[in-house]
C-alpha cells in the first residue's frame, strides 16, 4: 500500500513537470514571437490607396489598354509613382521612406504569365514584384508629366525557352499624368 501511494506521487509529481515545462515553453514562445518578414525592401503599394495609406504616394498616371505583337492586349488598371519605402530593421516594422528614390508601379488587369511578359517582350527597365505588378526605380530624377514606355522583344534561346531582351523595339505607349 505504501509502495502505490509513492507511485501515485511520483506519477503526479511527473505530471505537474510536464505542465510547467509546457507552459514555460509556451510563455518563451509568446514573448520572443516577431512577425516573420522575409525582406527588408524596397518595397511597392499594390494600388494607389493603399499606396495613400502609407504615406508615400506622390502621383497617378492615365490608365490605358496598349497592344503587343498585335495580338496581347496589356491592360493598365493603376499607374503611379511613390517614395521608395523599406522597413527599418526585421524587428523594426515601420516604414524608411526614401528623400532621393522614386518608382513606377504598374498594376496590370491580367497576370504578367497570361500575357507572356518575358516570353515575347518586356517593359524596359522594369521588374516584375508580384504576378499582375511591374515596378520601375528613378533615383534623383525629376517629376515627368508624360512618360514613354519602351516594349521590347525577347529572343528565343537555342533550347525555344526565353532568352535576354535583345533590345529591340516593338512597340511603346505614353503615360499622362493626371494628379498630385
Amino acid at each position: 500500500m505504501k509502495e502505490l501511494k509513492i507511485r501515485i506521487k511520483e506519477q503526479s509529481s511527473n505530471k505537474n513537470i510536464k505542465y510547467n515545462v509546457l507552459l514555460l515553453f509556451i510563455c518563451m514562445l509568446s514573448i520572443s514571437c516577431r512577425p516573420l518578414v522575409k525582406t527588408l525592401g524596397p518595397l511597392s503599394s499594390s494600388n494607389i490607396e493603399e499606396s495613400k495609406q502609407r504615406g508615400v504616394f506622390l502621383w497617378n498616371y492615365t490608365p490605358l489598354t496598349t497592344k503587343i505583337l498585335d495580338t496581347i492586349n496589356l491592360e493598365i488598371q493603376e499607374a503611379f509613382i511613390e517614395k521608395q519605402y523599406s522597413y527599418h530593421s526585421y524587428k523594426d516594422l515601420t516604414y524608411k521612406i526614401s528623400e532621393d528614390k522614386t518608382q513606377l508601379v504598374l498594376i496590370l488587369k491580367n497576370r504578367l504569365s497570361e500575357l507572356r511578359h518575358f516570353d515575347l517582350w518586356v517593359l524596359e527597365g522594369f521588374h516584375a514584384t508580384s504576378p499582375n505588378c511591374l515596378l520601375k526605380e528613378y533615383k534623383n530624377e525629376t517629376s515627368k508629366d508624360t512618360l514613354v514606355i519602351r516594349i521590347l522583344k525577347v529572343d528565343i534561346n537555342e533550347q525555344g525557352l526565353a532568352g535576354k531582351e535583345d533590345k529591340k523595339e516593338i512597340g511603346a505607349f505614353k503615360l499622362e499624368r493626371i494628379s498630385r
